[in-house]
């Protein structure tokens, strides 16, 4: 067995399957064709799923920053306007609004999608 999963020959073959969301068995099938069977590739499918899993993560992780930066932008406009002009138009206020309420839906879509990162099914490129 390889010192590392990562440095094994077929790693990047199986690691493509796993991101286009190979099932399990279809991984291990070819794992076994190819003469890798036991620990050996436990391993290597299970480095391959947590990087699928860490390709996930990051991804909504930008969601929800883009999201948490919508709601803070769209609250500190209407806090200016408010403190500083004692005063809001009404465009104002509905721009804070939808401003707010989107960054409120991606900061959710991406904690969500954040803590489902596992059970995710499909191909990575299918969800961005």
């Amino acid at each position: 067995m390889s010192d590392s999963p990562e440095n094994h020959p077929l790693y990047d073959a199986i690691l493509k399957m796993v991101l286009w969301g190979e099932g399990r068995a279809v991984v291990f099938d070819r794992l076994r064709v190819n003469g890798v069977e036991g620990a050996e590739a436990e391993a290597i499918y299970l480095t391959a799923h947590r990087e699928r899993v860490a390709t996930f993560r990051q991804e909504f992780r930008k969601r929800m920053g883009l999201g948490l930066m919508m709601m803070v932008g769209g609250a500190l406009l209407f806090s200016v306007l408010w403190f500083g002009l004692q005063f809001i138009p009404r465009v104002v206020i509905g721009a804070c609004a939808i401003s707010v309420g989107l960054g409120l839906w991606r900061f959710t879509n991406g904690l969500v999608g954040f803590l489902t990162a596992e059970t995710r099914q499909g191909s990575v490129a299918d969800d961005f």
